[in-house]
């Protein structure tokens, strides 16, 4: 039900934006934000999946959807949120490799698979693209503590 109250809310308010932080736009609005935040995940990835279909070149949308099935896979330790994850960020970033949303996911998506050397070597892009992101730092630390570092 809560699904079907934001969906056209948040469709209302795309309409109503231009550029391309709409889904940023979006979710600045403090309403909405707690209201999307307080769904169960499985109504976010509907949520998600609902708004890429409807605007498939706001990559955005995909990025969220991807950190939605990671959240979904820890959940329920079931690989498959994962796997579809790590396709959605593939081919955001072979849409735009300079993606930054999807280059965090990815760091993520390979400390969950425990490949923790690309893990590393990922993080340590991110930290020098954006040093003061302390999310590249943590996964950065994460990655180097698991290889012993």
């Amino acid at each position: 039900m809560k699904l079907l109250i934001l969906i056209p809310i948040a469709a209302g308010m795309l309409s109503a934006q231009s550029g391309n932080d709409k889904l940023s736009g979006l979710l600045q609005e403090r309403a909405l934000f707690d209201a999307v935040s307080r769904l169960k995940t499985d109504d976010r990835i509907a949520m998600f999946e609902t708004l890429a279909g409807a605007k498939p070149e706001d990559l955005h949308y995909q990025n969220q959807m991807a950190a939605t099935f990671l959240q979904k896979m820890r959940e329920t330790m079931n690989p498959d949120y994962l796997n579809r994850a790590a396709r959605i960020v593939d081919s955001v970033l072979s849409s735009e490799r300079t993606n930054y949303e999807a280059l965090r996911l990815r760091s993520a998506i390979a400390l969950e698979r425990h490949d923790f050397p690309k893990a590393a070597e990922y993080s340590r892009e991110l930290v020098r693209i954006a040093p003061d992101d302390p999310r590249n730092w943590g996964t950065l630390g994460d990655a180097l503590m698991e290889l012993g570092e």
